[in-house]
């Protein structure tokens, strides 16, 4: 696959699902360590759209790797997920004279490849957000075509292990601007579905949410502290996140916070570590990863119970593009059982004495790849990566498994030692 030069960045994300007893508690989650980077668009003086997947642990810093590609090209897709699989709905086309998709495309999360179709949604529509209560997912809002003012307020439906094309569901609340209906953040804690924000000309405050499991329209929740378009969102429990976005004066690294729950206005959260404007993100229930946006490969990270600013986390593999994400879901399970223990004359004394010899080396050397240059020369060099097989890309892509690998020996050396 080609890979892009320079350009933009888009994301909506899942977050992580929980699924009531009835007895108004929680008795089972799903969430998982594994975020996924989905689809985007390149910019070479017009907007080229791509097709590949990415993936990052939550919990383990480092880069994403490549996961595979998408059904088809597309930017500006919504997403979700049960668990184990993850869906992408709608999308632009800048490459075709059909612009927008209706295509729904799903992959195994625990599986590296390519996607498989799964249907249709009620419209062609990009600028779609995607949330799920680890079972339904729903997909909201969007709009036809760019320099159309063009929006839908629909709200469909699917059942995410079933093939199939979406239904209705209802529709997203009145705004005093039809464009507020594009470029919302989602969020849900596995009842509630909560969409934040919005729009394509201008930007809204509104936060508006749905009951996933009852069909029908949406309701006012409360208002964002800033109106804002393009923020990423996720949740960890019944705490919702909206990070990043485009406000009226331009992108910004604000972070919000919303009790699910209860309706209301959001709060201030803190600051990424960088101005996200069009980012994406993924959480595991404890924390948040927020990443990309114009311009920018950073990733943050964040816990989701405690307020405060967010640290950086590692770099997307391809950059300069616009993205999507969606969690990886996973049924969370309790699980008893028992080692015998390792005594000393068990562990490898030798490779134990070459970790600790090489790794500061290892670390010194792998940090200084591509620092020393501006993003205008990496901009530059990343146009030989069109071909797809350039040493830049494949240097890059070595680098990302370089990094896995030596965040886990750099675990193992910290548990040996103690």
């Amino acid at each position: 696959m080609a890979l892009p030069a320079s350009g933009q960045m888009f994301g909506i994300a899942s977050g992580e699902i929980e699924m009531s007893d009835g007895y108004g508690k929680s008795s089972v989650a799903w969430y998982g360590d594994r975020g996924m980077i989905a689809g985007g668009a390149e910019s070479t003086g017009y907007y080229v759209s791509v097709n590949y997947y990415q993936y990052y642990s939550i919990t383990t810093s480092g880069n994403a790797v490549d996961f595979g590609d998408m059904v088809d090209r597309a930017a500006h897709t919504g997403s979700c997920s049960d668990g184990s699989r993850g869906v992408t709905a709608g999308g632009i086309h800048y490459n075709s004279q059909t612009y927008a998709w209706d295509i729904i495309g799903y992959v195994t999360i625990a599986t590296t490849g390519n996607a498989t179709d799964f249907g249709d949604l009620i419209d062609k529509d990009y600028s779609v957000t995607g949330l799920s209560d680890g079972s339904r997912g729903i997909f909201a809002g969007g709009r036809d075509r760019p320099g159309y003012r063009n929006f839908t307020n629909v709200i469909s439906y699917i059942t995410i292990q079933t093939p199939g094309n979406a239904s209705d569901f209802g529709d997203l609340v009145s705004a005093d601007s039809r464009n507020f209906w594009a470029n919302m953040a989602g969020c849900s804690n596995g009842t509630r579905g909560v969409f934040g924000g919005g729009g394509a000309y201008s930007q809204t405050n509104i936060i508006q949410y749905i009951t996933i499991a009852t069909t029908g329209n949406a309701t006012d929740f409360g208002d964002l502290t800033a109106s804002t378009a393009k923020p990423a969102g996720f949740n960890g429990g019944d705490r919702g996140i909206f990070a990043g976005g485009e406000t009226s004066v331009g992108g910004t690294n604000t972070i919000e916070q919303i009790s699910i729950p209860t309706t209301g206005n959001a709060t201030d959260f803190g600051d990424l570590t960088v101005v996200m404007d069009n980012p994406g993100a993924s959480s595991n229930d404890t924390y948040g990863v927020i990443h990309g946006g114009y311009n920018v490969n950073t990733m943050n990270k964040l816990t989701i119970a405690t307020a405060g600013n967010a640290i950086d986390w590692g770099d997307m593999v391809f950059w300069g593009l616009r993205w999507i994400a969606m969690t990886e879901l996973s049924k969370k399970i309790d699980i008893t059982f028992s080692l015998s223990a390792i005594s000393a004359d068990k562990i490898n004394a030798a490779a134990v004495a070459k970790v600790n010899e090489h790794l500061p080396e290892l670390a010194e050397k792998t940090r200084a790849f591509d620092r020393q240059n501006s993003q205008t020369t990496i901009s530059l060099m990343t146009l030989t990566m069109m071909t797809g097989h350039s040493p830049y890309r494949m240097m890059r892509q070595i680098l990302a498994e370089v990094e896995k690998r030596k965040s886990s020996l750099a675990e193992s050396q910290v548990r040996h030692a103690k």
